[in-house]
């Protein structure tokens, strides 16, 4: 009787991604052929159209952010989708080629700290931008987001051990805020 039960659910649910997957298919061969007939009539802002439309159709972000460090993309990169699930408008930039210091608890901490400052901090305009680099035997971490009329004050608690530097700078209208960790 349960095997019975199992057996139907695991039936439906391929009939379900057969019948998706037959709908992708159809809406690609659709796109192809427009992409042929814009093609053809040299209606390039038709192709353009028509490209940002299909891109405009993804969400990247929950595809193509995830570092592949447990800890980090947890915490991180999750934090990262709820707030553009809330609304937000983040860029964001990781080129770390030393993922050791993403497994730092520490680190991750830290970062999540700061993420959260500046949520609270851009709640009106949503937007703003994430870099996280590294340079000789440093990491990193750059936001840049719009002036307001609040004021962006660092928590006065963190971590000395893995945070070199903090530095806060108004430019063009832009707050810049630079965090120095060590890489150890």
């Amino acid at each position: 009787m349960v095997k019975s039960k199992y057996a139907t659910e695991t039936y439906e649910k391929i009939n379900k991604l057969s019948y998706q997957m037959l709908q992708e298919k159809h809406m690609m061969c659709y796109i192809l052929m427009s992409f042929k007939h814009y093609l053809d009539t040299n209606d390039y802002d038709a192709i353009e159209r028509l490209i940002e439309t299909q891109l405009n159709k993804f969400d990247f972000y929950k595809f193509s952010n995830f570092t592949g460090v447990k800890l980090f993309d947890e915490e991180i990169i999750k934090y990262f989708i709820s707030l553009e699930n809330d609304g937000f408008s983040i860029k964001k930039v990781i080129t770390i080629n030393n993922t050791r210091i993403l497994e730092n608890e520490n680190f991750v901490k830290e970062i999540k700290s700061i993420l959260k400052q500046i949520a609270e901090f851009c709640l009106y305009n949503k937007t703003f931008e994430f870099y996280l680099y590294e340079v000789n035997e440093f990491v990193v971490l750059k936001i840049l987001t719009l002036c307001t009329d609040k004021v962006f004050k660092f928590n006065d608690s963190y971590d000395e051990c893995i945070v070199k530097k903090r530095k806060l700078q108004i430019k063009n209208d832009n707050i810049e805020i630079k965090v120095l960790f060590k890489i150890d």
